[in-house]
């Protein structure tokens, strides 16, 4: 089976490399890989440009989407390859040996239309294991897009990807192919961030929620922001009533505790007690960061 793997990038000097590396060490080695420049600032397109004289294994190709967005480099990738089975994968991801292969194997066994595999989160330090415990789940494999195994042609039914948006594509690609009565099958292939799995500080954690949040309310079939104005309510409501006191401790409790310990490894997650102590400390930060980025394209989108 001749497959051509897509990587969008934006400023990933910093892993393209390994990235590249884990690839030439494939059991199943692409027919071509796509990498596709959405806009960097850095030396990654020129790291991308040394190893396309040297590369034997596959044919490497380096494009510009001329937008910054993922979604948009993707698009550019699945109409850019040679060959209809296509495989999308992040850079910044370390990617096991076996990746191709078994996705491969997977896609022939299931007859799925399909295949993804699971990002495994772990963080590197509290914080970034506060975001991942609120997001992915601490210590937890969640079925993701990126990784994913298809045919192109699902794109007919399907339609492309959402253009020139940051965050949200992916889950809302997958609602299209459940909507499609596309089957969908999750393999027991894991992938892992380098580095920071979501960010290892409050700062760059809220602005990357804001950036995030900003982008998928573009999206119609995110209702997030409609459960947050729903939120913002019932707090206001509180204090109409003299209940916010206890509107902040079920707060704390349900959404600072309880939601993050449910999405993670619950064992892991109550060995690490300075963790569970700034779990509500990051609910904070992210839901402000998720208001911020709602109201940005709020208010973006009304003045347009």
């Amino acid at each position: 089976m001749m497959i051509s793997v897509i990587l969008p990038f934006y400023n990933e000097n910093g892993t393209i490399q390994k990235t590249i590396d884990c690839l030439k060490s494939q059991t199943t080695l692409p027919a071509e890989v796509l990498f596709v420049d959405s806009g960097s600032n850095d030396d990654t397109a020129q790291i991308i440009k040394d190893n396309i004289n040297t590369t034997q294994e596959f044919s490497l190709i380096l494009m510009y989407s001329g937008k910054m967005s993922p979604s948009s480099s993707i698009n550019l990738g699945i109409k850019s390859a040679k060959h209809n089975m296509v495989m999308y994968i992040d850079c910044g991801l370390h990617i096991p040996e076996n990746w191709i292969e078994s996705q491969i194997n997977k896609y022939q066994d299931s007859s799925s239309d399909l295949i993804s595999g699971k990002i495994f989160t772990k963080g590197i330090n509290n914080i970034d294991k506060s975001f991942i415990a609120h997001t992915y789940g601490y210590m937890n494999s969640t079925p993701c897009l990126t990784g994913s195994l298809f045919d192109r042609n699902i794109i007919h039914k399907t339609g492309e990807f959402i253009e020139n948006v940051r965050a949200g594509y992916d889950t809302h690609f997958i609602k299209k192919i459940k909507n499609n009565k596309l089957s969908r099958v999750i393999n027991n292939v894991n992938l892992e961030y380098y580095g920071a799995n979501y960010a290892d500080n409050f700062l760059k954690g809220f602005k990357k929620v804001a950036l995030y949040s900003k982008s998928s309310s573009l999206i119609e079939s995110d209702n997030k922001p409609i459960y947050y104005f729903v939120f913002v309510l019932l707090g206001l409501i509180s204090i109409k009533i003299d209940l916010f006191c206890l509107f902040v401790l079920l707060y704390i409790i349900l959404r600072g505790l309880l939601f993050p310990i449910y999405k993670s490894d619950t064992l892991q997650l109550f060995k690490e007690i300075k963790l569970i102590l700034i779990l509500p400390l990051t609910a904070v930060v992210y839901d402000m960061a998720r208001m911020v980025g709602y109201l940005e394209s709020y208010t973006i989108n009304h003045e347009t």
